[in-house]
């Protein structure tokens, strides 16, 4: 049901980033808060597991289109010197979502049970809808002059090489990093992915115009949000596991040391960007990124008796650099994107972030469990505070403390892109997107 949620946004992200451009972000995200508000409604009422899959696909269609809309509205309805502060408020409800949302949906099902879950989303999509409305045609944003054809091509080859990535990365620790089934579904993925591009230089009116590739803060901005998302998500799958089942604390306690990260970078989003309005971005992504690698550095030092107050201290700390990062780095992407290709390009940074999301989830419970099986112990995050004990124990946090490690070398190398002078590097392709 999960998987099926989302692979419909990941994978759709483009096409319909694409259609905004075309008919308007503000009709496509109310066709898309409709969409999503029926499909929890229809949800909450499946008569099965696999009707509810379907439609949480479904809502998934609508979750795509208001998210490949919300940003290109925010950033046409201000001008660029308050881009900064509006994608900080922007980030501030987000990170409120992120907080209250699982507090609440985990109330709800002990309470009502999980079909209330699932209808109480709706009325946040009428909410939504309601509140669009309200603020009439502000962020309407610059439509073509003329009609545009949709470039059915690419959008089969984009969708299919998402498709592909985010099933293989969703399920290449159960079938084996070296199976066939791994290796053909990576294999499929680099395949559509190249065709795309290649069919993009030649298609009349393409999905993903080249020009953005030729934009090099926008390329930077992309490269930056995989880089980041990769090197720190570890912390949120593995952290957990490590304070309930290694420090023996309970769920609650470990729900209150993750939720301070959230309510860090939820405080800090809205002040950095109104300061990345006044300064120099690339001093806040720094900032952000060296904290985020310092966090995790001395995160792969706790132990299997660590200090809680550490591992507290050290999530704040990695929340805080997440704050500094998010507003700057979208602000400075889109800085010279132009209106008519606003919807594209944040669909395509929302797309790598779905896509740097389930890999870096993969690839570090892949990092841990395989440290395990070399200690002879079965490669499963269960067996941690199971009946293997302190040898499950001392294995998993080995294995945290590599996964960590790789994580802060991804982010130091996110430093280089960020202070790398690619508009020097890149002056030919910098006046071709400009122009």
């Amino acid at each position: 049901m999960v998987l099926a949620y989302i692979l419909a946004i990941g994978s759709l992200m483009i096409p319909l980033g694409r259609i905004a451009d075309m008919i308007g972000p503000r009709r496509l995200y109310l066709a898309g808060a409709a969409l999503f508000t029926a499909g929890a409604i229809a949800a909450g009422m499946a008569p099965g597991l696999a009707s509810l899959a379907g439609l949480k696909a479904l809502q998934g269609v609508g979750n795509a289109a208001v998210q490949a809309t919300s940003l290109a509205i925010l950033t046409a309805a201000f001008p660029p010197s308050q881009r900064g502060r509006a994608i900080g408020l922007y980030m501030l409800v987000g990170g409120s979502g992120f907080i209250f949302g699982p507090l609440a949906g985990g109330s709800v099902i002990s309470w009502l049970g999980w079909r209330w879950m699932v209808f109480m989303v709706a009325p946040f999509g009428l909410a939504s809808l309601a509140a669009l409305l309200w603020v009439g045609r502000a962020g309407e944003g610059a439509r073509p002059g003329r009609a545009e054809p949709f470039d059915w091509p690419g959008a089969a080859l984009s969708t299919g090489a998402v498709v592909a990535l985010l099933l293989t990365m969703s399920n290449a620790n159960s079938w084996g990093w070296s199976s066939a089934p791994t290796a053909a579904g990576l294999a499929a993925s680099a395949a559509l992915a190249a065709a795309f591009m290649v069919w993009e230089r030649r298609a009349p009116a393409p999905l993903l115009p080249p020009d953005l590739l030729a934009n090099p803060p926008f390329v930077r901005g992309v490269m930056l949000t995989a880089l980041i998302i990769l090197g720190n998500l570890p912390v949120f799958v593995l952290m957990p596991f490590y304070i309930e089942d290694v420090l023996g604390r309970s769920a609650a306690v470990s729900g209150m040391v993750m939720a301070s990260a959230a309510v860090a970078f939820t405080a800090t989003g809205p002040l950095v960007g109104y300061l990345s309005d006044l300064f120099d971005w690339r001093i806040f992504v720094t900032a952000s990124t060296l904290a985020i690698a310092g966090a995790m550095a001395l995160m792969s030092l706790l132990g299997t008796a660590g200090p809680l107050w550490a591992a507290w201290g050290l999530v704040v700390l990695l929340g805080l650099g997440i704050g500094l990062w998010y507003s700057p780095t979208t602000s400075a992407a889109l800085s010279r994107v132009a209106a008519g290709r606003q919807g594209v390009a944040t669909s395509a940074t929302l797309m790598v972030r779905y896509s740097a999301n389930v890999s870096a989830v993969a690839i570090a419970v892949s990092i841990v469990t395989a440290v395990m099986a070399a200690r002879g112990l079965v490669p499963s995050l269960s067996e941690v505070g199971g009946d293997a004990g302190a040898a499950a124990a001392e294995a998993f946090v080995d294995g945290m403390s590599l996964a960590f490690r790789i994580g802060a070398g991804i982010i130091v190398l996110a430093t280089v892109v960020t202070l790398a002078p690619i508009d020097r590097l890149w002056p030919g392709r910098a006046a071709a997107a400009d122009g």
